[in-house]
C-alpha cells in the first residue's frame, strides 16, 4: 500500500495552534557567540541541567531553542545567563526583526518532537496494552467514516500500531468510500473470516467547511465492484446513491445474500420526490416503474429492511421474518400485500410506512373484526402527506394494544370527528400519560393548509436515546374549518382515558405566508382549546397584533384558561408581518401585561420581546 502525502506537523485546529503559542512563549533562543562546530548543545545542557530543559537545534539560523520543562521561563533565563561565560546570549523567540519565520520553525518542530516523544513512549508499551488503547480509539466514534478515518489514521501512525492493528481483524469490518481503493481492499483482506457492514453516501459538500487536500472519495461503481465479490461475508447495507446509481444497486441487490441481517437503501436528489422538477429522462423514469426484486426473494437472515425515496414495486411478503420495516416517500405496495405481510409476521417489532404510493384501497374494516394481532409490534409509524387511501383502515385492522409508540399523521380530517380513532389511540395514550401527564399540542399555519399534531412521550429513554413510549397523531388539512378538529378529538381521547393531563400548547400562527412578508389573520378557536387543561402557551407574535394574543387568553375579563403558568411569546418584526387594520392592531405589549395581571394574578417577566426576540411570562400561582 502506498501512503498518501500528509503533512503530520501541521496544526489542524485552533485550539492545537493556541496551546503550541503558549508553548513558544515559554520557549527562548539562545545565540551561540561563537558559530561553528566548536560550540556544543552540551554547554546549554550544562547551564540548566539536562532534566530541566528541552533544547531543539535550528538548523536554518544555527541557533538554539530551550524551553524548561519543570522550571519557568524567569528562571530558565537566569540559569542560561549565569552559566554563559560569554558563549551565548538569550533573547526572546521572533525578537530579531530579520527573521520573521522564527516563530513558524519553532511551532514546527515542537509538534514534531511532541509527536516522536509521545509515540515513542506508545511503542514501549505490551502488545495486549496496546491493543486495548487502539480498540479504545474506536468507541464512541459516531459514524462509519469516523470510524474508517480512524483506522487509517492509526495504520500509518507507526509500524508497531499498524502490527497490532493488522492483528485484530475484526477492526476492519467496516468499509465506506472515504478511504482509497486500494485501503478498501487491504480491508477486505484482512476481515476474510469476518461479516462485514458496508456503507455507502455520495462525497459530501464542504461548503461551509473545506475537505482537506488528503480527502478521497471513491466512485460508487468502482466501490461496488469491491465489495460484490465479498456477498457472504455483508451483514449489513447502508447505501445512500443518486437516481444515476440506483439501478446498478438494486442489479447487485437481486442475489440472495445468506448473511444479510440489515438492509437500508436511500436515494438522494431524486426527481420523482419533487413534483415541480423537470420531466425525468427515460432512464430515470424507467426506475419509477421496475419491480424490486430483492435478495432474490430469499429472506435468509434479514431482520431489518429500510428504502426512502425508492421507487420500484415492492413486495414485502417474501420477508415475514423482519424485525423491523421502514419504507418512505414513493415506494410502491398494495394494501393487499402489506395486510398478507403483517398477516403472516410474528417477529415484527417495528413497522414504518410513511407517503407510500399505495396501489390499490383499503376498505375500512367492520367493527366486528378480530384484526391483525402481531405480539411483539411496539413501534408503529404511518404517515399519509400526498393523498388520502385508507391508511387510517390499515390502523384499524392492525391490533396495536401491545404498542408502545404511535406516530399517526393522516389527511382523514372526517376520523377525527368519530369515535372509532379515538378508541383504538386510547390503550396507547393510556400507557404514557401514566408515566408523563403532560402532552404538547402544535399548530402550524401554512399558506394554502394548517398541520395540528398532539404529542405524548415518556422522558425516559432507551440504550439508543429514544423514548421507549409516546404518542405522535396529527393531521394536516387545507380547509380552515377543520383545523379546530384536533382540539375536540382531544377531548374526546381524554375523556375516554378519564385521566387528567396538563397540556402545552405551541402555537405557531396566527400567521398567513405570502409571497414576501407574512400576513396576520385570526385562525385559532379558544372555545374549542378551552376545553382542555392549557398550562403553558408558546407563540409566535409581531408588534401591534398583541390584542389577539390577549383575546386568546383572556375572555371578558376571565381567564380561558385558569391553570396557566407560563407563557411564551417568540417576535416577528413589523419588517416581515402585514397587520390588519382592527382593535388587535392597536394593542400594546404593556396593555397586554397588565391584563394578564389582571385576571391571571401576579406574573413575572423574563428578557424583552421587542429587543430579544422573545420573552417568558410567568404566572404567580399562591
Amino acid at each position: 500500500m502506498r501512503r498518501s502525502s500528509s503533512q503530520p506537523t501541521r496544526l489542524t485546529n485552533k485550539a492545537d495552534r493556541a496551546k503550541m503559542l503558549r508553548s513558544v512563549g515559554q520557549t527562548v533562543t539562545v545565540v551561540p557567540s561563537q558559530v561553528g562546530p566548536e560550540f556544543e548543545m552540551k554547554r546549554i545542557l550544562d547551564a540548566v541541567g539536562p532534566r530541566h530543559a528541552l533544547v531543539i537545534h535550528d538548523e536554518d539560523k544555527d541557533t538554539y531553542w530551550v524551553r524548561g520543562l519543570d522550571i519557568g521561563k524567569e528562571d530558565l533565563k537566569l540559569r542560561l545567563n549565569s552559566q554563559s561565560s560569554g558563549n551565548f546570549l538569550c533573547r526572546e523567540v521572533g525578537e530579531d526583526a530579520q527573521d520573521k519565520e522564527e516563530t513558524n520553525r519553532l511551532m514546527r518542530e515542537l509538534t514534531r518532537h511532541l509527536r516522536n516523544e509521545t509515540l515513542g513512549r506508545f511503542n514501549d508499551l505490551p502488545f495486549e496494552i496496546m491493543e486495548r488503547v487502539l480498540k479504545a480509539c474506536f468507541e464512541g466514534l459516531s459514524s462509519p467514516e469516523a470510524y474508517v478515518k480512524m483506522l487509517h489514521k492509526l495504520y500509518w501512525l507507526g509500524r508497531r500500531s499498524r502490527d497490532v492493528i493488522n492483528s485484530l481483524p475484526e477492526l476492519w469490518t467496516k468499509i465506506h468510500p472515504t478511504s482509497p481503493s486500494g485501503f478498501t481492499e487491504y480491508s477486505l483482506q484482512q476481515a476474510t473470516a469476518y461479516h462485514i457492514s458496508v456503507y455507502y453516501s455520495p462525497k459530501p459538500n464542504r461548503s461551509i467547511e473545506p475537505s482537506s487536500p488528503e480527502e478521497q472519495w471513491q466512485d460508487f461503481h468502482k466501490f461496488l465492484r469491491l465489495i460484490k465479490p465479498q456477498r457472504a461475508q455483508w451483514e449489513r447495507m447502508d447505501m445512500e446513491v443518486t437516481p444515476e446509481s440506483l439501478a446498478s444497486l438494486t442489479t447487485a441487490l437481486e442475489s440472495p445474500s445468506p448473511n444479510l441481517r440489515s438492509l437500508f437503501v436511500t436515494v438522494t436528489a431524486a426527481p420523482w420526490s419533487n413534483s415541480l422538477a423537470l420531466p425525468m429522462v427515460p432512464s430515470l423514469r424507467a426506475q419509477v416503474n421496475r419491480r424490486l426484486n430483492l435478495l432474490g426473494g430469499e429472506q435468509k437472515r434479514l431482520q431489518h429492511l429500510g428504502l426512502k425515496n425508492v421507487p420500484g414495486r415492492f413486495d414485502p411478503t417474501a420477508f415475514p421474518g423482519l424485525v423491523s420495516l421502514s419504507l418512505a416517500d414513493g415506494t410502491r405496495m398494495r394494501y393487499t400485500e402489506i395486510t398478507a405481510f403483517l398477516g403472516s409476521s410474528t417477529s415484527l417489532r417495528a413497522l414504518s410506512l410513511v407517503n407510500i404510493r399505495w396501489l390499490d384501497h383499503l376498505p375500512a374494516p367492520t367493527v366486528s373484526d378480530e384484526g391483525l394481532f402481531l405480539p411483539q409490534l411496539k413501534d408503529l409509524t404511518l404517515v399519509e402527506f400526498l393523498e388520502h387511501t385508507g391508511l387510517t383502515n390499515l390502523l384499524y385492522l392492525i391490533d396495536i394494544r401491545a404498542c408502545d409508540k404511535l406516530h399517526l399523521r393522516t389527511l382523514a380530517t372526517v376520523e377525527l370527528l368519530g369515535q372509532r380513532l379515538a378508541q383504538k389511540v386510547v390503550p396507547i395514550v393510556e400507557k404514557t400519560l401514566a408515566t408523563q401527564p403532560r402532552t404538547s399540542l402544535d399548530i402550524r399555519h401554512h399558506s394554502t393548509s394548517g398541520e395540528m399534531s398532539w404529542e405524548g412521550r415518556k422522558t425516559s429513554q432507551d440504550l439508543n436515546g429514544e423514548e421507549k413510549m409516546g404518542f405522535h397523531i396529527g393531521f394536516s388539512s387545507s380547509n380552515p374549518r377543520r383545523w379546530d378538529q384536533l382540539g375536540t378529538f382531544v377531548k374526546r381521547v381524554l375523556d375516554l382515558t378519564g385521566q387528567t393531563n396538563s397540556i402545552s400548547l405551541d402555537w405557531n400562527g396566527p400567521y398567513w405566508l405570502r409571497t414576501g412578508p407574512i400576513m396576520a389573520v385570526p385562525i385559532l378557536s379558544a372555545e374549542i382549546l378551552r376545553q382542555l387543561d392549557i398550562t403553558n402557551v408558546s407563540a409566535n407574535v409581531a408588534e401591534g397584533y398583541l390584542g389577539y394574543v390577549k383575546d386568546f387568553l383572556i375572555d371578558d375579563l376571565e381567564p380561558r384558561f385558569p391553570h396557566l403558568s407560563s407563557v411564551q411569546l417568540r417576535y416577528i418584526p413589523d419588517s416581515q408581518a402585514i397587520i390588519q387594520h382592527c382593535a388587535w392592531a392597536q394593542h400594546t405589549l404593556e396593555s397586554l401585561l397588565n391584563n394578564l395581571d389582571q385576571v391571571y394574578g401576579q406574573t413575572t417577566v423574563e428578557g424583552d420581546l421587542f429587543e430579544e426576540a422573545s420573552m417568558i411570562i410567568s404566572v404567580f400561582k399562591p
